[in-house]
């Protein structure tokens, strides 16, 4: 029988689906690397900052230490001149020219770093008071070269009065340098804490964001890809009932919708090969019927033509032998009818699983054939098959049976079922009268046994069968078990 033409028809309509999966993800990272860069930028600014008030509050640390050193100079100088003063002794003129190289250095450094500003002021009147200092250390000079006076009480007086002055304005331009220092402090701490503080609200904000994404592609494409994960282990197992909830109008929507679809396409191919599968059937079984019932009712209704011409001319004895095989034929006839209803009732019972239907079957056939038939099958859960392998395996196994019970002679059959790797092996056994291989084709049963290796080689197996004369036969079937088998509860990808 050729294949079927089965012409699906284009329906998935994509113009209601957008793609939004791919401009959302885009959107998402492009959110992420601004949010690196915006961490970036800041940090790098806040870092500038803080290297920026660092090198300020080295350089005012500086100028504290060159107020320190401009007030220490002068109160050296004073010390001297009233040392001067005192012992009526003049200063130096080295000593007072190194004082005055130092503090016009130290003084000269000090205007130009405060220029334009408050301390510049500062920095004059300091620089003025010393030059008063120096013109008063000149008339001490002159005073002291008149040795044994008395010392005078207002060069010492005005000294004092200098010294005061020099200090207040030294502590003050050490005070504005310290002022500055704990502002820049305490802008360093602010900027830390802003820091911080940008760091902290980062976190929560990434934090919310991941949380938000993983929602959002938990929701979107997490959870319809295991429904559709499931649905695809419904579908290996062969059940095509199992349709998708389509929740989006993105890329996976239209997967949902595009498996919703195939699903259809496959619910009606299973349909066709079951049609095509139950005319096969009915061929088969009209063909049975011709080659059995049909030919006995033939033979029988000779019979009966020769037993009527046979009335008045015979004895008891023909007439007796005569309906003695008739009977026979009628049970030989009446026998391969049930064997049609048989075969009829397992096809329609497919759906109830390759177990349960062989079951059915071999109890059935062991009653009606009046032989021992023993199914086994030590790991039923293992064995799994596609539909059509289910069906032509069932074919195969009556096929084998029916022989055992016309030709074989035989008491007692076995039924084997077991895993062989990816593969499942099939033996069908009895302690019949065996036949030679050679002489296969002068046997009643040879058209049987090709159908039966016609019909397994169709689902992709291997067929072969193994005979001695007096020790029985063995018909071995190895089958393809269903790939990607799931083993997993059924989930229902609605909830």
């Amino acid at each position: 029988m050729g294949k079927p033409n089965i012409n699906v028809e284009k329906s998935t309509q994509t113009g209601t689906f957008h793609r939004k999966v791919n401009h959302t993800v885009t959107f998402l990272f492009g959110i992420n690397f601004l949010g690196v860069l915006l961490v970036g930028g800041v940090s790098v600014f806040f870092a500038r900052s803080i290297y920026t008030a660092a090198d300020e509050i080295r350089r005012e640390h500086q100028e504290v230490e060159t107020a320190d050193r401009i007030h220490v100079i002068f109160h050296h100088l004073l010390f001297a001149l009233q040392r001067a003063v005192i012992l009526s002794s003049p200063v130096p003129r080295g000593s007072l020219s190194a004082y005055r190289e130092e503090l016009d250095r130290l003084l000269e450094h000090e205007h130009g770093y405060h220029r334009a500003s408050r301390e510049q002021k500062v920095v004059d009147q300091i620089r003025s008071a010393g030059a008063e200092l120096f013109d008063l250390s000149d008339k001490i000079g002159i005073k002291a070269n008149h040795g044994g006076a008395a010392p005078n009480r207002q060069l010492l007086d005005e000294l004092e009065n200098i010294g005061s002055t020099i200090q207040l304005l030294a502590h003050s331009l050490s005070m504005s340098h310290k002022a500055r220092m704990d502002r820049l402090l305490e802008q360093n701490k602010s900027s830390i804490q802003w820091i911080f503080s940008f760091y902290v609200a980062f976190f929560l904000l990434g934090a919310a964001l991941v949380v938000g994404s993983n929602f959002y592609f938990g929701h979107t494409l997490a959870r319809p890809l295991r429904w559709l994960s499931r649905a695809g282990e419904q579908v290996a197992r062969g059940s095509v009932q199992e349709k998708l909830p389509v929740i989006s109008k993105d890329e996976i929507g239209l997967l949902s919708h595009t498996f919703n679809v195939m699903v259809e396409r496959l619910a009606e191919s299973e349909a066709k090969l079951k049609r095509l599968a139950i005319l096969e059937e009915r061929e088969r079984i009209a063909r049975e019927l011709h080659d059995s019932v049909a030919q006995s009712l033939a033979f029988l209704n000779l019979k009966l033509a020769e037993l009527e011409s046979a009335q008045g001319k015979t004895g008891a004895l023909a007439i007796e032998r005569t309906v003695s095989d008739m009977r026979k034929i009628v049970g030989d006839a009446y026998d391969d009818v049930r064997q049609a209803i048989f075969g009829l009732r397992t096809l329609l019972s497919d759906n109830a699983g390759l177990v349960h239907s062989l079951t059915e079957f071999i109890h059935d056939f062991s009653v009606m054939r009046q032989i021992s038939i023993d199914l086994r099958i030590p790991n039923p859960g293992a064995i799994q098959f596609t539909p059509q392998a289910e069906v032509q395996l069932i074919r195969v196994i009556q096929e084998a049976l029916t022989n055992v019970a016309k030709h074989a002679k035989a008491k007692k059959s076995v039924v084997s079922l077991e895993q062989d790797g990816d593969w499942a092996r099939i033996i069908v056994e009895d302690d019949g009268k065996g036949f030679s291989l050679d002489h296969v084709k002068n046997m009643g049963f040879h058209f049987g046994v090709k159908t039966m290796r016609e019909r397994t080689e169709a689902v992709g197996g291997e067929f072969t069968i193994e005979s001695v004369l007096g020790k029985g036969t063995r018909v071995i079937v190895r089958l393809p078990l269903e790939s990607n088998n799931g083993d997993g509860p059924d989930s229902n990808p609605s909830c």
